[in-house]
């Protein structure tokens, strides 16, 4: 072989090895962009702007959870979940993340859950998607319904339990289109749905009427259940007994027997915004009794340990008390032997708080 030809085998060996690195260099990026297309995912920078779907102002010391969902398997997982507070302007920012997702696993989106620290409605953010309403109507009982508390939101773009639709308080779950800016109504906790008349978007107004109306039920259960004793429970009529500016509302109803002739009881709840304002106001609960007189009241405990107060007369009975932040007035039109056993079960319902401290 001449030397020129010997020179020449080195070059085209390495004329080879070149096209041999450039093509596996083509097949890593195009392995790699297939996975990167397959299973990583980007979760862009989000602002999320919280306000009063009332008034329309700015909500600050709101809790704001987002979270990066996948599902596969049957469940859904969050490979991020991160919790943060409104500012003074009603607004958090989320910086942007990267993620793998694992072999057979789907790519859901965000979920956002927006939440009221100040209410019993406040919400974890952990690894659970979505968040359970199983028990929201219990909690409703412990929130403030003078507009100061809000419902909870969860936003998705695709609910984490569809079979949660059959219950009730489906408005507080919303389907969404994710934004780089967004900006959501928290719908507060009313007296009265009347209130939602204010709100000047239509979708907004209806939310607030079925989420209000819901919570009014809830409420009034909560209080005063349906069915107590052996006996049904009438309408209850509602008050605001905040004139004094103590905040509290009235809930009052008859509860009616089914023997013959029929047993009426009737009962009156008033809740305040809190226990220190029950314990100052207990006095104002005899304005409910008629001809009230200081000396025909006693101290009575049906359960040890329960104490509660008594009125005993001929025509009726009456027993009354402080359960936290609840007056309770009950009174048996006929008095009988079973209207200490009445109170004790409802004892149970609302333990009596009468010798908790005033500070």
């Amino acid at each position: 072989m001449s030397p020129a030809a010997q020179s020449l085998h080195p070059e085209k060996t390495r004329r080879w090895l070149k096209w041999i690195a450039l093509a596996l260099l083509c097949f890593a990026l195009a392995v790699g962009g297939l996975y990167v297309y397959l299973f990583v995912r980007i979760a862009p920078t989000m602002s999320v702007e919280v306000v009063d779907a009332l008034t329309n102002k700015p909500l600050p010391n709101m809790d704001v959870c987002l979270q990066v969902v996948a599902s596969g398997l049957g469940h859904k997982q969050a490979l991020r979940s991160e919790l943060l507070r409104t500012d003074t302007k009603g607004e958090v920012f989320f910086g942007w993340s990267i993620h793998d997702l694992a072999t057979l696993q789907t790519w859901d989106g965000y979920s956002l859950h927006l939440s009221d620290p100040k209410s019993d409605f406040s919400l974890p953010c952990g690894p659970q998607v979505g968040f359970e309403l199983s028990r929201f109507s219990e909690r409703l009982g412990d929130s403030r319904a003078d507009g100061t508390q809000y419902f909870p939101v969860e936003l998705a773009e695709s609910i984490a339990n569809p079979k949660q639709r059959d219950l009730g308080w489906t408005r507080i779950q919303r389907s969404a289109t994710f934004k780089r800016s967004m900006r959501v109504e928290l719908i507060p906790i009313l007296p009265a749905p009347d209130g939602c008349k204010q709100i000047v978007d239509p979708r907004s107004a209806e939310e607030c009427r079925q989420l209000n109306t819901e919570a009014v039920a809830a409420l009034q259960q909560e209080l005063l259940p349906m069915n107590f004793a052996g006996m049904e429970r009438a309408k209850v009529l509602a008050s605001d007994g905040g004139s004094n500016g103590s905040g509290c509302r009235g809930y009052a109803t008859v509860y009616v027997s089914q023997s013959v002739p029929p047993n009426y009881v009737p009962v009156l709840i008033e809740q305040f915004p809190d226990d220190r304002s029950a314990i100052e106001h207990f006095d104002c609960i005899s304005r409910a009794i008629p001809d009230y007189d200081p000396g025909t009241v006693s101290e009575d405990e049906p359960i040890p340990g329960q104490k509660i107060k008594r009125i005993v007369t001929p025509a009726n009975s009456r027993a009354f008390w402080i359960s936290g932040r609840r007056l309770i007035l009950i009174t048996f039109i006929r008095p009988s032997v079973l209207d200490r056993s009445i109170i004790a079960e409802w004892l149970v319902r609302d333990p009596s708080t009468m010798n908790s401290p005033t500070s």
